[in-house]
């Protein structure tokens, strides 16, 4: 039902977009088309559009050929949309198990039971740190004192 009611805003959202388009912004008038649309340069094309009043300019925009309907082509865009969110929230989840595998390897190489390059080590470390899993190193300054131990 939710989707039923978000396709009739989108819907009407596209007619406005149209209608929008299509009007002539000072006086409010319909506009047409005023021939075919130029060669693309760039992935622009270009249009003469005329008003009522027989005023004529050129509208440059990024037009595309097809057989989508405007409302199948922002249908299109929500599907995607909703795609790319879907993955997102795959991707997030997928984090936190990689950080936990990272946080057992990490404590194991801590107890000495795994030996791991110290670069690898250096780079679990890291991840962990910029992750919030574990606290950064307080720095310690070391000092060599000539003749002592």
């Amino acid at each position: 039902m939710n989707e039923i009611k978000s396709m009739d805003v989108m819907t009407r959202a596209v007619k406005q977009l149209a209608d929008w388009l299509l009007t002539e912004p000072n006086d409010g008038n319909p506009l047409c088309f005023a021939g075919p649309p130029e060669p693309t340069v760039l992935g622009l094309s270009r249009v003469k559009m005329r008003s009522i009043a027989g005023a004529e300019w050129t509208l440059i925009a990024g037009l595309q050929e097809g057989w989508l309907t405007a409302e199948q082509g922002a249908a299109n865009f929500w599907r995607i949309a909703k795609l790319e969110r879907e993955e997102v929230a795959r991707e997030e989840a997928s984090q936190s198990d990689a950080l936990a595998v990272l946080e057992m390897l990490a404590a194991e190489a801590d107890a000495g039971t795994v030996m791991i390059p110290s670069a690898l080590r250096l780079t679990i470390d890291a991840a962990l740190i910029k992750a919030g899993r574990k606290e950064a190193p307080v720095p310690v300054r070391h000092i060599t004192i000539n003749g002592g131990v």
